[in-house]
């Protein structure tokens, strides 16, 4: 009869000519390549560590924008040309909800719960520190509470552990170290501080050229705008610079370059600096979404389908 005809052709009786061990051991490796793949697909969405790096000229007004953003006065604002430490902040939940300056040891792995791999001081003690120690590259984690709901703050938005390195004004001898440092695999957002009144400098082209071309984002800071008499004229030089260093970020400037007065932002809150705040969280935020969550979500639905 004709069913007896389609299962002799039948799945089964296929499987008993094929060796079956063969047909295991084939289910075997598919599964275990799809429990590798998402084994590190966990560990990347599990990872809600952003790291955004503030650099810029000298004398653009870095650290008044850090301190800006932080709500307060924390970072030494009178550093001098040749201060090489980068000051990675963090929120103070990251260390037991206490508000402390750890300097870490050279060559040693810095661990937060070890404190044999750095030396503890209170944040008044940075400024001072930083000014005794000028000329070697030191290397600081601050830790901040901010008193703000988590839909202001920035280091402490409830999504993503966001910390914020103050590296370098850049010169001559920091243009190196800093491009390195922003080429770290970590860092997922360069903030770049220009001043309004001087533009881009040499050593900032230089810099923004090749940060632009190992991340493709930028997200560039005008500051000292209030003082600008013409600030259309300011804009347009400023913009058509942009153009040329990174073509990625003037398309999408609305977004990614604010002209802002951090001195003024950090007497009183300011409408464009809000903005700018809201712009950078958003980013590092949406940006995690693209980067860490959207591969995975496509991979899983691959699987499952």
């Amino acid at each position: 009869s004709s069913s007896t005809s389609i299962s002799s052709s039948s799945p089964a009786s296929l499987v008993t000519q094929l060796e079956k061990s063969s047909i295991a051991n084939l289910l075997d490796d598919r599964i275990s390549a799809a429990m590798s793949h998402i084994d590190k697909l966990r560990l990347r969405v599990q990872d809600t560590s952003s790291k955004v790096l503030v650099t810029g000229d000298l004398n653009a007004g870095k650290s008044t924008f850090v301190n800006a953003i932080l709500r307060r006065n924390v970072m030494p604002v009178d550093q001098q040309p040749c201060t090489t430490a980068f000051c990675e902040v963090h929120d103070a939940r990251d260390n037991g909800g206490k508000e402390e300056l750890h300097i870490l040891k050279e060559g040693v792995t810095y661990d937060v719960n070890n404190d044999s791999t750095y030396t503890r001081a209170g944040i008044s003690d940075l400024e001072q520190f930083v000014s005794e120690n000028e000329n070697e590259q030191q290397m600081l984690k601050v830790y901040l509470s901010d008193a703000r709901p988590s839909t202001e703050s920035l280091l402490s938005n409830g999504v993503v552990d966001i910390s914020l390195i103050d590296a370098p004004g850049l010169n001559r001898d920091s243009v190196k170290t800093t491009a390195v440092f922003a080429r770290q695999e970590e860092i997922d957002v360069v903030v770049f501080v220009v001043s309004a009144e001087n533009h881009f400098t040499l050593s900032a082209k230089d810099f923004l050229f090749t940060a632009s071309n190992e991340k493709a984002y930028l997200f560039i800071v005008v500051n000292k705008y209030d003082q600008i008499r013409d600030k259309a004229k300011c804009r347009r030089l400023i913009l058509e610079q942009i153009k040329q260093l990174s073509p990625r970020t003037f398309d999408d400037a609305e977004d990614l370059v604010h002209f802002v007065d951090s001195a003024s932002a950090l007497q009183n809150s300011t409408s464009s600096f809000d903005t700018l705040e809201s712009a950078l969280r958003s980013f590092v935020l949406v940006k995690r979404a693209k980067s860490k969550l959207t591969p995975a979500t496509t991979y899983l639905s691959h699987l499952l389908s």
